[in-house]
């Protein structure tokens, strides 16, 4: 189903099963529930994660 990014409000497609192309990443975040906000797109996923990465590292 075609959504918008929770954060930057880009069109992307969210299959919302493990067929989804955000299942072939390394495991980051975890999956948003119908209650987040929503998912995210590729770009600013890999830019959350990069985030994430950096302050578990500190």
């Amino acid at each position: 189903m075609e959504t918008r990014c929770a954060r930057c409000d880009a069109p992307l497609d969210c299959l919302a099963s493990v067929d989804c192309w955000c299942m072939k990443l390394p495991p980051g975040l975890p999956v948003p529930s119908e209650q987040d906000s929503g998912c995210y797109c590729p770009a600013c996923l890999a830019e959350i994660m990069a985030t994430l990465s950096i302050k578990r590292v500190r």
